[in-house]
């Protein structure tokens, strides 16, 4: 038997259909200075504010979301140099010419172990002919431009409700989900109050308060504290790849699902091959540990059907887990409850807008999804990720 991590939608019988931040919506993101090293690969170049669920694999050509890159590259020559991509092709557009890339795709997945198999950033790529082009006898130096992003047909989600759980093989296979499908279906149906995550050590619970069903990051991540790293304890994260335990990452949920009696089905959307805990062919999840007290931590969240994306301020509290941050300040918020007073809720797309009072405004009481986007840390690479 082995354990695979896969990536599911659901549909609600509340989804709104005036969304207007729909899944196969392109996005495009503008790139400022992005550093490229002396290999001719640029930096991970930034996602959408809601950043990609897990996409197909490289071997699959449309499975690269990064669809058209458009901008410019500088060397140290003090040259500028144009330059378009499209995703799928081999070649750059230099100047208005096409020069070969080395059979090797522009925009293409972070090759970094710790950028995780499943949904990695992507980067800019730089060699053979269309490098050399872009050099013009200097070293290349930053990528300026817009990048535009769009889920391809091989990842068909339909809704922004995701959540990423696992799934045992046998009885599930590549091709039939039947078996985790049905189990969650049922979880969602008849759900508890309050979600366990696990159990610790010394027996207590870890609970995900005024929640159903609690799943993680649907880009394959999970965001963890300094010291949840090295595998001492059930919720901690090993530091091998082959000794991750489906267990062990149900303790740090992204995703709070509420109100799921209003789920009227669940679909599989992506599944990874390989086992979680498979030597030599990357981290099959993120792992990024949250360094720094985040002062605010942003947020989808999914209101009687309306999705919106909002900033919470943390204040002076030093809350670097997503399941911290649920249980300390969105709780209360949803139970109108005074004792951290009204903790204030901004827009993320503008700047000084605030929402108030939250949770009479934003209606928590009939908030039915919440996904903590990226937190800002450190990637961690688990060892046995490449091959020895």
């Amino acid at each position: 038997m082995t354990t695979h991590v896969s990536t599911f939608e659901f549909f609600s019988s509340q989804n709104s259909s005036t969304s207007s931040l729909g899944p196969q919506s392109t996005r495009s993101v503008a790139l400022d200075s992005v550093r490229i090293n002396s290999n001719g690969i640029s930096d991970p170049i930034r996602q959408p504010l809601i950043p990609l669920s897990a996409y197909n694999p490289p071997s699959s050509e449309s499975g690269v979301p990064g669809k058209l890159f458009v901008g410019s590259v500088t060397n140290t020559n003090d040259g500028n140099v144009a330059g378009i991509a499209v995703s799928g092709q081999r070649n750059w557009h230099v100047n208005g010419r096409l020069f070969d890339n080395n059979n090797r795709r522009p925009i293409d997945r972070n090759p970094a172990a710790s950028a995780g198999r499943n949904a990695p950033d992507l980067v800019l790529w730089f060699d053979g002919p269309a490098e050399s082009a872009f050099r013009e006898d200097g070293d290349l130096e930053n990528a300026h431009g817009e990048i535009l992003y769009a889920y391809s047909q091989a990842n068909p989600y339909q809704t922004l409700c995701h959540f990423s759980e696992f799934e045992e093989e046998p009885p599930n296979s590549s091709s039939d989900a039947t078996e985790v499908v049905t189990r969650l279906a049922q979880q969602l149906a008849s759900p508890p109050v309050e979600y366990v995550l696990g159990e610790l050590n010394t027996g207590q619970a870890v609970i995900a308060l005024d929640c159903n069903f609690a799943g993680i990051a649907p880009e394959d991540s999970v965001y963890v504290e300094p010291g949840d790293i090295g595998g001492a304890g059930p919720d901690q994260m090993p530091t091998s790849v082959l000794e991750n335990t489906a267990s062990a990452f149900r303790f740090h949920p992204s995703v709070f699902l509420r109100r799921t009696q209003f789920i009227r089905s669940v679909a599989r959307r992506h599944r990874d091959g390989f086992d979680i805990a498979r030597f030599g062919v990357g981290m099959p999840i993120r792992i990024r540990s949250v360094t720094d007290q985040p002062i605010v931590s942003n947020w989808l969240i999914v209101v009687d059907g309306s999705p919106q994306l909002v900033q919470l301020n943390h204040g002076s509290l030093d809350l670097r887990r997503p399941r911290d941050i649920w249980n300390t300040l969105w709780v209360p918020l949803i139970r109108g409850n005074s004792s951290i007073g009204d903790v204030p809720i901004l827009d993320v797309v503008a700047s000084g807008g605030t929402r108030g009072p939250s949770n009479s405004q934003l209606r928590l009481g009939f908030l039915e999804y919440a996904r903590c986007l990226p937190l800002l840390g450190t990637d961690i690479t688990q060892t046995g990720t490449v091959p020895a």
